[in-house]
C-alpha cells in the first residue's frame, strides 16, 4: 500500500524503526542539524542498537552479520531515506521470518510512502481488515485537509458484516470465506491485538499475511514523529521495540490460526 504526499512534503526515515529524521514544509524546514544533528544520529544508533537486540531484526542483505555491520548499514541509510528498507527478523514459532519492508519514492505529484510487515505462507482462507478511517468518505475528507491521498481497494468482494462490538464499530471486512474469517476474528487474542494498534490494514492472501501502514502511525507515540525523536534514546529503543513486537504478535497470532 502506497501514499502519496502531494503538496505537504515531509520525510520519515525509518531504519529498524519510525525515526524522525526530516521535516519539509513548503519553504521551510528541519533537518539533522536542527535536530541536534550528530547527537541525533547517535541517539539513532543507540535506539537500532537496542530495536536489533531485542527483536531479532537484521538487515535482509546482510542478515548473517553481527549487530556492528548491521548499525553500519542504518547509519548509511540515514544518509538516503529515499533508499529502500528490507528487515527480517526470525519467527521460531513458524519455523520462517517476518519481513519489514519501507520505501520512499518521488512521482509526478510528490512523495509516495510504502511500510508493510509480512509473514510468508499459503493460508487456507482469505480476508481484508481495514479501518473505516482509511475508507469511504472520511479517509478522503482526511486527505483534503492532509494534502494527501490513499487508496484502498478491497481484496475480496464480499463484505462481511461483524456482529461482534468491540471490532465491528472500528473495521470493515472483506472475506473469501466469512464463516472462517469470524471464527479468527472471534479469538480473544486476535481482537486484543487488533485493538492495540492504532491504525489496521490487514490482509491474509495468497502467498503472505501482510499488515500495510504506510505512514507508520504504529510506530508513533502519542504526538507522532516529534514525541518520539525527543525521547531519551533508552526510552524511545523500548517503544520502538514494543511497537514492532505487538505487530509481530498479530501476524503470528493470525497466522497461526489460517494455515
Amino acid at each position: 500500500m502506497i501514499i502519496s504526499v502531494v503538496s505537504v512534503l515531509f520525510s520519515l526515515c525509518v531504519v529498524g524503526a519510525a525515526i524522525f529524521f526530516a521535516m519539509k514544509m513548503s519553504g521551510g524546514g528541519m533537518g539533522m542539524g536542527a535536530m541536534g544533528g550528530g547527537g541525533m544520529n547517535a541517539k539513532i544508533e543507540e535506539m537500532n542498537r537496542a530495536l536489533f537486540s531485542r527483536t531479532g531484526y537484521r538487515h535482509a542483505a546482510i542478515y548473517e552479520q553481527p549487530i556492528e555491520a548491521q548499525l553500519a548499514m542504518s547509519a548509511e541509510q540515514t544518509k538516503n531515506p529515499m533508499r529502500p528498507i528490507h528487515l527480517v527478523r526470525p519467527v521460531p514459532q513458524l519455523n520462517t521470518q517476518l519481513h519489514f519492508h519501507q520505501a520512499t519514492e518521488t512521482t509526478a505529484t510528490g512523495v509516495a510512502y510504502s511500510a508493510s510487515w509480512s509473514i510468508p505462507m499459503r493460508p487456507a482462507f482469505g480476508l481484508h481488515l481495514v479501518d473505516k478511517k482509511l475508507m469511504g468518505i472520511g479517509a478522503a475528507a482526511k486527505g483534503f485537509m492532509s494534502s494527501t491521498t490513499r487508496t484502498i481497494t478491497p481484496a475480496y468482494p464480499t463484505e462481511v458484516t461483524m456482529a461482534i462490538p468491540a471490532l465491528g464499530d472500528r473495521f470493515k471486512l472483506y472475506a473469501s470465506d466469512p464463516a472462517r474469517a469470524m471464527n479468527l476474528l472471534m479469538q480473544p487474542d486476535v481482537q486484543q491485538l487488533l485493538t492495540s494498534l492504532k491504525s489496521v490494514d490487514l490482509r491474509v492472501s495468497e502467498g503472505d499475511i501482510m499488515l500495510n501502514d504506510p505512514m507508520m502511525e504504529n510506530l508513533h507515540p502519542p504526538g507522532g514523529p516529534m514525541a518520539l525523536a525527543s525521547m531519551p534514546a533508552a526510552q524511545m529503543g523500548d517503544f520502538m521495540a514494543g511497537a514492532h513486537d505487538r505487530i509481530a504478535q498479530l501476524l503470528v497470532a493470525v497466522a497461526s490460526k489460517v494455515g
